[in-house]
């Protein structure tokens, strides 16, 4: 990240125009912005999630290819109704990870669809009323703060795991990063387990591979019934999630654990990047885990809301 004192418009934002110049480099291309946009996103960003996805996408290279702007700012309010996005490529993405399950039929249209020059607009409306909101008269309604959109459900999610501990920021970036399809199809998965629960008062787990142009991070949810001691099942739910990252090539994984009752009781994290090794190969084959491919396509992660469009500036095609 590189901070300037001076706001230096589109050419802090454009950032694809000086990757494809030379001036930049393709991989590893820094977010370029003023102090006082730093100082703007910092207020209103209620997550340090919501900051690490937002810096995901301004230097991602599809999003800084196709989305040009004027202002930091309105690129960032964009974010916040939850969009700035470009579908990967198909393509690429296979390649980067090829024990993910594959893509469905669908990422290559809307990759093709997502992929069209955008020119972004002024969205700071809302901003612009509540970072002047100590000139206001007295009386005067109180303009309210700016939000990231997500889901309730997956908001509560995402601060309960946070507060777990270190090393789930990532979790609530990757959280946010889904579209309101998967993030539904996280919580009914999770829903799913907690009935089983109840149901046989046996343990129950799921599973979810969000392949994608950040790496390839696994989510994996358990529930237990109350009258299980919580330290067994947490090593069969960890010995499980070692073997399927490992079998899918997973460069970050989250297990999370709830009670019967839907309570969430803690969370798990492995980041360790994957790697060839005989033991852990020999492990996955006695174990009769389900191939990749057998599981079907993947869920779509990163696919943007369809109930947003952005609000001007998008190129007729």
């Amino acid at each position: 990240m590189v901070a300037l004192l001076d706001d230096i418009g589109p050419l802090g934002t454009n950032l694809g125009d000086h990757r494809s110049s030379g001036l930049l480099p393709t991989h590893g291309t820094p977010w370029i912005t003023s102090l006082h946009d730093l100082e703007t996103i910092a207020q209103v960003c209620q997550r340090p999630s919501e900051f690490l996805l937002y810096l995901r996408r301004r230097t991602d290279s599809d999003v800084t290819t196709y989305y040009k702007g004027a202002d930091e700012l309105d690129l960032f309010m964009l974010f916040m109704d939850a969009d700035l996005y470009v579908e990967p490529d198909p393509d690429q993405l296979h390649p980067q990870h090829p024990d993910a399950p594959r893509e469905t039929k669908r990422a290559r249209p809307t990759h093709d669809e997502d992929a069209v020059l955008t020119f972004v607009g002024d969205q700071c409306a809302e901003l612009d009323a509540w970072m002047n909101r100590d000139s206001l008269v007295p009386g005067a309604p109180q303009p309210v703060k700016p939000t990231y959109r997500a889901l309730p459900r997956v908001l509560d999610l995402v601060d309960a795991v946070e507060a777990h501990g270190n090393g789930m920021v990532r979790f609530g970036a990757d959280m946010f990063a889904l579209s309101e399809e998967t993030q539904q199809t996280v919580l009914k998965g999770i829903d799913e387990c907690i009935r089983r629960t109840r149901l046989d008062g046996q343990p129950h787990d799921g599973m979810i591979s969000l392949a994608g142009a950040w790496g390839h991070p696994t989510l994996f949810f358990f529930t237990r019934p109350h009258a299980s001691d919580q330290d067994p099942v947490l090593r069969r739910f960890a010995a499980y999630i070692r073997l399927k990252r490992h079998q899918l090539g997973s460069d970050r994984s989250y297990g999370l654990l709830f009670d019967e009752d839907g309570n969430f009781e803690l969370a798990m994290y492995f980041n360790s990047l994957p790697e060839a090794d005989a033991n852990l190969d020999a492990l996955v084959k006695a174990a009769n885990l389900q191939e990749p491919a057998a599981a079907g396509p993947r869920v779509p992660p990163f696919a943007r809301r369809t109930t947003r469009r952005i609000r001007s500036g998008r190129k007729n095609r």
